[in-house]
């Protein structure tokens, strides 16, 4: 007689447990490599990090970091892309409550997340002005999204020329207050922090008239201070 080939329902459940766990191990891995990587980047100029120093310190296998990352340019990019999107996350904590109130949420939890890394934070928000290309590039797609966020919580159009100037030369102006105020060692409260940035954004807002008439000021200003809309024919101060 012959014998049944086709696999079992537990043979099917099996091998999709093995895919997971292998899989499961895979991204734990490339965690572990990346959260040792930040650590000795924050530690260490690049060029003075080595991959066998990282390896050890993530406990894996020296070709285990090629294997997911390529090189270590690779791994660095890894690092600074990630820390990137977890400066993301945190300023978009409060997209849920009305703008000005998320403004601030996202502002003091960009500022909390810059003062537990400080190090790879210093070295990310000034990297606009690095050699680096990587450092460039992952410094300024972290301003870029910035940029698309706060243009959407106070409803204005992010691909306005005078929008881009304003925005991109305010979120140069934040990011500069947060290096000194890491370097001064965030003797600033942090919430003082935050409504002296709202302020310094205001300004700019209201000022943002000069370069366009046209621009609608009043209304982005509203939406800062008061989370709403001002009524037609109603003027923020």
């Amino acid at each position: 007689m012959k014998r049944d080939a086709s696999p079992r329902p537990e043979d099917s459940s099996d091998a999709t447990s093995a895919l997971t766990s292998r899989a499961e191990r895979k991204v734990a891995t490339r965690g572990r490599v990346l959260d040792a990587a930040a650590e000795t980047f924050a530690e260490r100029e690049y060029s003075a990090v080595t991959v066998s120093e990282i390896a050890r310190r993530a406990g894996v296998a020296h070709g285990l970091v090629f294997h997911h990352f390529g090189s270590k340019q690779g791994l660095y990019r890894a690092v600074l892309d990630r820390f990137v999107e977890d400066m993301d996350s945190a300023f978009a904590a409060g997209v849920g409550d009305d703008p000005g109130d998320a403004i601030r949420a996202g502002l003091r939890a960009h500022l909390c997340h810059v003062a537990d890394h400080p190090a790879l934070a210093q070295r990310l928000i000034a990297g606009g002005r690095s050699p680096d290309s990587d450092v460039r590039e992952a410094s300024q797609a972290g301003r870029d999204r910035a940029l698309e966020m706060m243009a959407e919580l106070v409803g204005v159009d992010v691909d306005d020329a005078t929008v881009q100037f304003v925005g991109r030369t305010l979120i140069a102006a934040a990011d500069e207050a947060s290096l000194n105020w890491v370097r001064t060692g965030c003797r600033v409260p942090v919430d003082h922090l935050v409504e002296w940035l709202v302020e310094v954004g205001s300004a700019a807002i209201r000022g943002a008239a000069v370069l366009d008439p046209d621009l609608d000021v009043d209304t982005a200003l509203a939406v800062v201070h008061t989370g709403r809309r001002p009524e037609t024919g109603s003027t923020v101060v």
